[in-house]
């Protein structure tokens, strides 16, 4: 794929329209004449993200501040087929005809800079990576899974919590059934009408008590469909439907599917109140017969009460306490399914965090291999290397989120949490209350330790342990006889480091605005022309200059030479390297004019 056509609407560059070809295209003019703007307007039409959070900003302002209220397309060459992308100054996001591969854009100060950015020595190093874009959102659906799975458990956990508590009272009731059946037994023991009659009202206590424990079985289940329901209704009133194109919509066939699955989540929300109503209507039909046999046991009961005074009394308290037993022994059953269902959640969210830890394994170990062909490659001069998992301040950002408020000093347990323990150990202290293991970790005793557990259990999970700990990427400089890491380096020296980089990139359209500033003439000749040639015919280049060894040494196959009236910048040659036009303007606008680089080449002839 490369570049092959620029025009612009409007602003600055108005009325450009510049053909480019395949390989190296040099874009020389003097300061002012809209080089950079070029550029700039690219990457704001193509929507190529800056590589840290201040460039993008700085491009994006550069773009829309010289494009006015104009619009710039770009056309790209894909093996012969055409793809057109636009943007006005006001739209969004690009329009695009199709999909297509980011070019890698680098401003000046890019250049200069991103090797000092983790996120930036991540995003050179991954655009070797070529299956990068599948892993991204294998691992994204993963992460999702898992959400969804933790906030699964949380729901059943605290369930289980519940019903644990109410099946606590269990023993206590049996105590006092036992006392009250014995005081029951002696007050009923002489009347066979009296033990007919309390059997009746057993009878119908026991009904009762089935009764209510249908009743509360009907109410979980109408709890988790009017879940289901809410969160389709919330969805669906969030819906604004797909934008309508004016006229031949290349979204017809995704709009289409779109509003089939809006069919399905209406037909699935209408499902689910039919299923709401249904168990409403269930739990009605046993709210009635339980009060129905309620009514029942109370008349036998006061009957019992006029025949033996004190009888009633003890055969109420016995009923109530066999109906409060019979509840507690049908939950005990209910509490040993919702273990079951903890534990296979439980297996599938382990399931899906050994996926989610072989994704990022799998990276990382791509992430290894390029930054071995990359020293071999660019050895010994130049060294890059992966650290695993060496990025834990987004880590910490979500621990020190999850304690604030708690009471804890979390400017010290984040870091300390953080680089002891990966997310999914620490998840599993949560979820397993590891008070002892936090305490050991850390350091602290163990009643810390518990109240930092119990902030942490009040947190997001499912963001806790599906957060991302970065790889880390090391770029290095061999200067003398040891390696200098490229925070330690000058602008020049780290210009030195990220340019080999860059032009390793065989397969990616490269754009780069003035590299050239901090780098002595030496290495544009002996390492950046050198890795141009090498690597021309493979995809294209696109560079802007005041350097004349790049369009000269690099054998450029077109050089675009700009100017600027003061009000707008325009193209007055776009030509290849020998014809006499640019030979001029390099002459004149790179070397000084010919007077200039005849005396040079006088003088070196002398030496």
């Amino acid at each position: 794929m490369y570049i092959e056509r620029v025009q612009v609407e409007e602003g600055f560059l108005d009325g450009l329209d510049l053909e480019l070809k395949a390989g190296l295209n040099v874009v020389i003019g003097a300061r002012g004449t809209g080089k950079t703007s070029l550029i700039e307007l690219i990457r704001f039409c193509l929507g190529v993200p800056g590589h840290t959070t201040e460039s993008a900003q700085r491009s994006a302002e550069h773009a829309m501040s010289i494009l006015e209220d104009g619009r710039v397309t770009v056309t790209l060459n894909l093996a012969g087929r055409k793809i057109t992308v636009s943007r006005a100054a006001a739209e969004g996001a690009p329009q695009r005809s199709s999909e297509f591969v980011h070019p890698l854009i680098f401003s000046q100060t890019e250049i200069e800079t991103v090797g000092l950015s983790s996120r930036g020595r991540i995003r050179i190093l991954d655009t070797f990576i070529k299956n990068r874009g599948q892993l991204a959102q294998t691992e994204t659906a993963t992460i999702s899974e898992i959400k969804s799975l933790t906030s699964e458990l949380a729901t059943y956990r605290q369930q289980k919590q519940d019903l644990e508590e109410r099946l606590s009272q269990l023993a206590a009731i049996e105590a006092q059934l036992v006392e009250a059946e014995a005081k029951e037994q002696e007050l009923t023991k002489n009347s066979a009408i009296l033990k007919s009659r309390k059997l009746e009202a057993d009878g119908y206590s026991a009904n009762s008590a089935a009764h209510a424990v249908r009743i509360a079985y009907f109410e979980r289940l109408s709890e988790t469909v009017a879940e289901w329901k809410n969160s389709l209704t919330s969805l669906l009133a969030r819906d604004s439907g797909l934008e309508e194109s004016p006229e031949n919509d290349p979204a017809a066939p995704a709009r289409e599917h779109f509003e089939k699955a809006k069919k399905a989540v209406q037909l699935a929300r209408r499902e689910l109140l039919a299923s709401e109503k249904l168990l409403a209507e269930a739990s009605g039909v046993a709210s009635q017969e339980k009060l129905k046999s309620d009514d029942r046991a109370r008349q036998i009961r006061k009957e019992l009460e006029v025949q033996q005074q004190g009888a009633g009394v003890a055969v109420r308290l016995a009923a109530n306490l066999r109906e409060k037993k019979a509840q507690l022994v049908a939950l005990a059953n209910t509490s040993k399914a919702l273990a079951a269902k903890l534990r296979s959640v439980q297996k599938s969210r382990e399931d899906a965090l050994d996926r989610l830890d072989q994704i990022r394994e799998g990276r990382f170990k791509s992430r290894r291999e390029c930054a071995q062909m990359l020293s071999h490659d660019l050895g010994p001069r130049i060294r890059v290397e992966v650290e695993r998992a060496g990025q834990v301040e987004q880590y910490a950002a979500v621990i020190t989120d999850c304690l604030k408020g708690s009471g804890l000093h979390y400017n010290d347990l984040a870091p300390s949490l953080s680089s002891s323990m990966s997310p999914r150990e620490l998840t599993e202290c949560i979820d397993g209350s590891n008070y002892e293991l936090i305490s050991e970790v850390l350091g602290i005793n163990r009643e810390r330790s518990i109240r930092l557990i119990a902030a942490l259990k009040s947190c997001n999970l499912g963001e806790l342990v599906t957060v991302g700990v970065e790889d880390d990427v090391h770029f290095s400089l061999l200067d003398g006889s040891e390696y200098k890491p490229i925070a330690d380096l000058s602008t020049g020296q780290r210009c030195t480091v990220i340019l080999p980089l860059i032009l390793e990139q065989r397969d990616r359209v490269i754009v780069v605005d003035q590299p050239e500033d901090h780098i002595d003439n030496a290495f544009i000749a002996d390492t950046v022309v050198k890795a141009i040639r090498e690597r021309l015919g493979e995809s294209q280049i696109l560079f802007s200059t005041h350097n004349p060894n790049i369009p000269v040494l690099g054998d450029a196959d077109l050089v675009v030479h700009m100017s600027s009236d003061g009000k707008r910048g325009f193209v007055l040659e776009a030509a290849g390297l020998r014809d006499a036009a640019i030979v001029t303007a390099i002459s004149n606008v790179m070397e000084g004019g010919r007077e200039a680089f005849k005396r040079r080449a006088n003088f070196y002839g002398r030496l």
